[in-house]
């Protein structure tokens, strides 16, 4: 627990705002073409786990990263995530085991200059338990 809440002081403290830290792992398209989901990897500190991020941005764009836009934050992941769009406005997020520090399940983005592009999000687990280490399941944090 303790490990935890250092990792959640890490990344409410800003450091996922430093450039040198994260890094680019994956961007998915939505079906349309409007929407990429961009999930980055954060670098913490020896005392806590590293950090998924995923962002929501305009297509080819840049994601602004920050505490308030992005849209999921995971750690101690023993399978890679997965991000499937199952529509043009909804995007799938699955995982094995992650413990989840932030989360929300809708976006609003810049669609046009006059309006405001909505997508929703959805946590999906594979498995019966999705916290990492319970119940006697145990797996080393996967490393992108």
């Amino acid at each position: 627990m303790f490990v935890a809440c250092i990792g959640l002081a890490a990344v409410s403290c800003g450091l996922d705002s430093d450039p040198d830290k994260r890094r680019e792992i994956r961007r998915v398209r939505s079906p349309d073409g409007g929407v990429d989901a961009v999930l980055e990897y954060v670098t913490t500190d020896h005392l806590s786990a590293d950090i998924q991020e995923l962002y929501l941005a305009p297509a080819g764009e840049h994601p602004k990263f920050g505490n308030d836009l992005r849209v999921a934050a995971f750690s101690y992941l023993c399978q890679p995530l997965t991000l499937r769009w199952r529509a043009d406005s909804v995007l799938e997020i699955g995982f094995d085991q992650a413990m989840i520090y932030s989360f929300t399940n809708v976006w609003y983005g810049p669609w046009q200059s006059d309006s405001t592009r909505i997508v929703e999000l959805r946590l999906s687990p594979v498995g019966e338990h999705s916290l990492p280490n319970l119940l006697g399941r145990q797996c080393r944090a996967t490393r992108p």
